[in-house]
């Protein structure tokens, strides 16, 4: 009888319980307008500053705010060389890379060039 009216107390408890409604959203950043659902290439670089690679360019994010680095190409894979200090940018029918000017913002620049040799 103990079994019983435990099982039963039980199920009251668990019919009782209500969850919140709905799932909270918590930010600490504003999103830029420049991204994607879809990223194709991540790297990190020295400095802890997120790179994403998306159909509109390159995104980085130092944890609190956004910045966006437009390429001539869609970029489809990024390798940092902490060496050289360089992001090593692969795109859609041109390459290059993206370094730090004096004031600590990355700047894109072609190897490729304009034109593809076949």
């Amino acid at each position: 009888m103990k079994k019983f009216f435990s099982l039963v107390s039980l199920m009251l408890i668990v019919y009782a319980l209500n969850a919140q409604d709905g799932a909270p959203l918590l930010t600490n950043f504003k999103e830029s307008s420049e991204i994607e659902n879809q990223s194709w290439a991540v790297c990190q670089d020295d400095n802890n500053v997120m790179l994403f690679a998306n159909r509109r360019g390159i995104l980085t994010f130092d944890g609190q705010s956004w910045n966006f680095i437009p390429i001539p190409a869609i970029p489809y894979s990024l390798k940092y060389n902490p060496k050289e200090k360089k992001v090593y940018v692969g795109g859609d029918n041109n390459y290059g890379y993206l370094s730090r000017d004096d004031k600590g913002i990355y700047k894109y620049f072609s190897i490729s060039g304009d034109y593809v040799k076949y």
